[in-house]
């Protein structure tokens, strides 16, 4: 497995050479002298963290950080010192503040360094389906505008880069003989792992090239993708590009309306992994900070059950956005036989914190029946239903979860005593951003998002009007044959 990869950066020798002799052993580490030589080797090279000294001559290690943080918005950075002057105070306590690690750092260095690959490591999971969305997504039409082969380099080299598991992208021409390069870089071959290597040609005459390396077979899918992207740009003209965005057929508009929809419901899916992932990163810092203290709160044996049940309920996030992030992507997110009445159980108690002061949430009769189906989405889904149903609910009202088992499919239903869907909003119901709620309180893709899920697992989500209530929302699934 390929070491993470480090840069020191610190202009006394000392510290320099005790710094690469701590860490040689655990990480791939290199040392630069001074922020200028460190932003050469920066430009040069992808690297997973860099640390560097707080003073020094020229640049200081806040400029070097900074400057890092602009060329791989995804490196880890740490502000090693002895004390934090004014400027110093100030970058710290930026939302987007680099580590800090005090001198001297004794273990604190080690420490501080694979927490945060651990955080890295899990924002990647949770959320990396939100670069690969944003890389392929609107492509085309990006490129429609390029004037000539360097800005589209650029481009591309920028949706490259945006892809996990892509570790480096360049662009070069070749102009009478003579080579240059347009955009991007490749790490030396001694410095990544990479399992794969593209290079194609973007212009017909071969001239202008696009290398990129990673790891990862999504990975290359994607940046093969984005390639044609290049390719077929470069066969065009740009009036012929122009026009192609704007043609109007009827059967491609159609196409276009399904797979933009589900696009958009993607990419907006991902974001929302992505900013939920942040959340869930912080929860996980104060977890790692109560779990050191918990040999002092043994003697508060209700607090000690509270921190189980914030590990047992992180875990659940996490594998929620894992099988979000999978479903997003269009992968195996993995089906499996659950117990309908586990289901219903699990969602009501999930859901009950939210909905104790607003209405009061009831089930009937539970069959003894199973469906095939991923557990955290499927769960989402009937937490979404049952949130709604409260949102809407008179104070005081009921919210009843009911289960039927017919010959083929098992149907469960939400209902609610609110006052039900104006006949005028059904047809738009389970369309991205259709939402009768505040601004501040609905995005309208919770249905949307549940009736993607839903039709993943073979199935429909419906709407019904509940005679003398008010919305009935019916998930109906295949029943599993026994």
């Amino acid at each position: 497995m390929q070491r993470q990869r480090i840069l020191i950066v610190d202009d006394d020798e000392v510290v320099r050479e005790s710094l690469v002799d701590e860490l040689g052993d655990l990480f791939a580490v290199d040392a630069a002298a001074s922020g200028e030589e460190a932003v050469e080797k920066l430009a040069r090279t992808q690297y997973d963290a860099v640390i560097s000294d707080l003073r020094m001559p020229g640049m200081d290690g806040i400029e070097v950080l900074d400057r890092a943080k602009e060329l791989n918005p995804d490196v880890i950075r740490i502000l090693l010192t002895g004390y934090l002057d004014d400027k110093a105070r100030v970058a710290t306590t930026r939302p987007d503040a680099p580590f800090k690690v005090a001198k001297p750092w004794h273990d604190a260095l080690e420490v501080t360094l694979r927490r945060a690959f651990e955080f890295r490591d899990t924002r990647r999971r949770l959320a990396s389906t939100v670069a690969d969305a944003l890389a392929v997504a609107g492509i085309s039409d990006e490129l429609a505008g390029a004037d000539g082969y360097e800005e589209a380099a650029t481009i591309l080299v920028r949706r490259m880069r945006q892809v996990e598991g892509v570790l480096g992208c360049e662009v070069w021409i070749d102009v009478a003989g003579a080579s240059r390069r347009l955009a991007g870089a490749l790490p030396d071959s001694d410095e990544h792992d990479a399992d794969w290597a593209v290079d194609e040609p973007i212009a017909a005459d071969q001239s202008v090239r696009v290398r990129a390396v990673g790891q990862g077979d999504l990975a290359k899918e994607i940046a093969l993708f984005l390639v044609k992207q290049a390719q077929r740009w470069a066969t065009e003209d740009r009036a012929t590009r122009l026009a192609r965005r704007a043609a109007s057929n009827a059967s491609a508009r159609a196409r276009l309306t399904d797979v933009s929809r589900r696009a958009t419901l993607g990419a907006m899916t991902a974001s929302l992994v992505h900013e939920l992932a942040s959340l869930v990163l912080c929860l996980q810092a104060s977890q790692f900070e109560l779990e050191d203290m918990r040999d002092d709160l043994a003697a508060f044996p209700d607090v000690l059950r509270a921190l189980d049940d914030m590990d047992h309920t992180t875990r659940r996030i996490r594998d929620l956005f894992e099988a979000m992030r999978r479903f997003v992507r269009s992968q195996n997110v993995g089906h499996r036989r659950c117990d309908v009445a586990e289901l219903v159980q699990s969602s009501i108690a999930l859901t009950k914190g939210y909905t104790r002061s607003r209405a009061t949430v009831r089930h009937g009769e539970l069959p003894a029946v199973s469906l095939e189906v991923n557990e955290p989405l499927f769960l989402q889904v009937l937490v979404n239903l049952i949130r709604n149903a409260a949102d809407v609910s008179p104070q005081g009202g009921f919210i009843d979860v009911d289960v039927v088992d017919s010959d083929d499919s098992v149907e469960i239903s939400v209902t609610d005593d609110g006052p039900g869907v104006p006949e005028e909003h059904i047809p738009n119901l389970f369309e991205p951003f259709f939402t009768t709620k505040a601004d501040d309180i609905g995005s309208g893709l919770g249905l949307a998002i549940s009736a993607e899920i839903v039709q993943d697992h073979g199935g429909e989500l419906r709407y019904e009007r509940a005679e003398g209530r008010g919305a009935r929302f019916v998930v109906s699934l295949p029943k599993v044959v026994a």
